[in-house]
């Protein structure tokens, strides 16, 4: 296993962990959002998975399927698309070499890219969102789901002791 998948496992871990950290909640608080944040719970999740959607379209040429996806979809919706994109970005990352180059249109603007680069926008734009989200679940008093590195690990090691 390439190091870099550990890094794409956790961030499914981590996005599953705040979607169902969120299901239970009701549409005041998932409509709740606070300045400095990308938007509401809801919005932000959905950011969330669309934009894993187009990192995994432009590594792999995948396109995730969004159909019944509304302009809002449900949280069940958000979580399968979370999953399905979460897993084919583990694979795709070890698959990635350093010397992979992408076309990438950003902003209007077309050029060639180190696959990588699109490697570490996915992790940081995932990290920097659920950060959003945690913020916002503390300022409606809701504590938020633990999902650093070593809350990950711990994870790990709960679910080898419980399969040994």
């Amino acid at each position: 296993m390439h190091a870099i998948e550990t890094l794409f496992q956790h961030n499914l871990w981590a996005n599953l962990k705040v979607i169902n950290a969120c299901r239970d909640l009701d549409d005041a608080v998932l409509d709740a959002s606070v300045p400095g944040t990308y938007g509401s719970i809801r919005a932000t999740l959905t950011h969330i998975v669309r934009a894993e959607g187009n990192y995994l379209r432009r590594l792999s040429g995948q396109q995730p399927d969004r159909s019944g996806w509304g302009e809002v979809p449900t949280l069940d919706q958000i979580r399968a698309g979370a999953q399905h994109t979460g897993e084919a970005l583990i694979r795709e990352s070890s698959r990635v070499q350093p010397s992979d180059m992408l076309q990438v249109e950003w902003e209007g603007e077309t050029g060639k890219f180190p696959a990588s680069i699109v490697l570490l926008q996915a992790i940081n734009h995932a990290t920097e969102h659920r950060t959003h989200i945690n913020t916002i679940l503390t300022q409606q008093g809701i504590t938020p789901p633990d999902v650093d590195g070593w809350s990950y690990m711990w994870a790990i090691k709960a679910e080898e002791q419980k399969d040994a």
